[in-house]
């Protein structure tokens, strides 16, 4: 039989960093204030005194309206299109992509450590 592997002490504090930090990032996600670009990508309401010419309605509009009147590629608008298509507008589901990432990004900096040779320093960075 063959004895399973141990878990590293590096890779147990990364796994450890991902759950605090996840924590840390969904603690009170609702509760912070919206910004207009949030606003702007998932076709919520905008206040009127915003002067705002009117929300993408479907994906053809979001992708036409940001290749040619907006100045950032269409990528994060597409993104935030499906999400309210699919979790809808709420400020939490609005907001749960940039969780995702920002969890996914503590085990990236310790795999990219990994891939470099550097476990200690890329479990310290992560």
């Amino acid at each position: 039989m063959v004895a399973p592997r141990k878990l590293s002490l590096t890779a147990l504090i990364v796994g450890l960093a991902i759950v605090l930090g996840g924590a840390a990032r969904i603690c009170n996600l609702a509760d912070q204030s919206t910004t207009r670009d949030e606003l702007l990508t998932t076709g919520t309401s905008i206040p009127a005194d915003a002067n705002d010419s009117g929300q993408p309605v479907d994906l053809v509009h979001v992708i036409s309206n940001n290749l040619f009147y907006g100045t950032h590629p269409p990528a994060y608008p597409v993104m935030m299109f499906g999400v309210t298509r699919v979790f809808g507008t709420s400020l939490t589901a609005i907001r749960l992509p940039s969780v995702l990432f920002s969890v996914a990004s503590i085990g990236l900096v310790y795999w990219l450590g990994l891939i470099t040779g550097q476990r200690v320093p890329g479990c310290i960075a992560a």
